[in-house]
């Protein structure tokens, strides 16, 4: 009976419990968190998570634009002010050897699949404007304050996740994970919505400006800055 019940295990099931094995691992690894996402979420769950952002003040406005990031280049992004967003953005991109043009185009048919695939194309300037770093402590303080922004209940996990693989990490690393995600709910808690920033309109404004329209606490981001940017063993 137990082996019945075992094959009788819906697919996604078994897909999830494996990514979240994997994200156990490493919680870093950022296109593994989407497809955990997607796993976990499902349909239902994007739409279910679409309605909680109409319901900010302007959720509706933004699920009606259904903005898409355009796709620009590295020396495109150059080309800007020193010190504006995209030309911090390309630096960005250059130290963690990224390519905008790479990144896949999700698909934004619904409002959940759209609230969905803006968070994929906008999650590296999230790093730019909040100061975490691409190495793992760093996403573990990303994923933290998506955590405390958005009411998507995988990000709880993925969270969980974190703090279940900082528990066996080096000593040297789980008082550092521990702070930078610590760090992440803080700034999470603090400032406006990332998920409907048009970051789009802002490639010349410096970024100093964009974080202060989207009210990152100073404070909050210097302490982000000389801490939770270190490459830390897990």
């Amino acid at each position: 009976m137990k082996l019945a019940r075992f094959v009788r295990l819906p697919v996604s099931a078994v897909r999830g419990a494996n990514e979240l094995v994997r994200l156990m691992m490493n919680p870093a690894e950022v296109e593994r968190v989407f497809a955990f996402a997607d796993i976990v979420v499902g349909e239902r769950g994007t739409e279910e998570f679409a309605k909680e952002i109409a319901k900010l003040d302007d959720g509706p406005r933004f699920l009606a634009a259904r903005r898409r990031m355009p796709k620009t280049s590295i020396e495109e992004l150059e080309t800007l002010p020193a010190g504006s967003l995209g030309s911090e953005f390309a630096r960005f991109l250059r130290e963690n050897k990224l390519d905008p043009k790479t990144l896949p185009v999700k698909t934004a048919e619904t409002d959940g699949q759209y609230v969905r695939a803006r968070i994929y194309e906008t999650h590296d300037i999230h790093h730019v404007v909040t100061g975490f770093s691409t190495q793992p402590i760093g996403e573990a303080g990303v994923l933290a304050f998506y955590l405390a922004q958005l009411p998507a209940r995988v990000a709880s996990m993925i969270v969980g996740a974190a703090f279940l693989r900082v528990g066996f990490a080096s000593d040297s690393a789980r008082v550092p994970f521990a702070r930078s995600i610590e760090l992440g709910l803080r700034l999470g808690r603090t400032m406006k919505p990332i998920v409907l920033f048009p970051f789009e309109d802002h490639w010349e404004t410096p970024v100093g400006d964009v974080q202060k329209m989207l009210g990152i606490d100073p404070t909050i981001y210097e302490e982000i800055r000389t801490h939770a940017r270190g490459d830390f063993t897990v």
